[in-house]
């Protein structure tokens, strides 16, 4: 079995990275959210390939480079660079 691509997150890293996010109301009404763990897998599939935000595939599952880009406001870029990384940054 081939190596897992550096934007999906485990489980065992999701149990590490989920208590860090801020706790997001979500509106009852409108579309329903991506979820903050699809959310994190599309902006680290951005960092990783370098891509611009509107060329996220949507085909992957992550919603739209917009949406990724919206919903992780309270992920920040140095978060997930050190996630790529496998560093954890205080």
């Amino acid at each position: 079995m081939g190596k897992r691509p550096p934007w999906l997150v485990s489980d065992d890293l999701w149990e590490v990275v989920e208590p860090m996010l801020p706790v997001r109301r979500r509106p009852a009404t409108g579309r329903p959210s991506l979820g903050d763990r699809g959310c994190l897998q599309g902006i680290l599939f951005v960092l990783h390939t370098g891509i611009q935000w509107e060329w996220l595939p949507q085909e992957l599952g992550f919603g739209s480079g917009m949406t990724c880009w919206r919903e992780g406001e309270g992920l920040t870029v140095r978060h997930a660079q050190s996630l790529l990384l496998g560093v954890m940054v205080t």
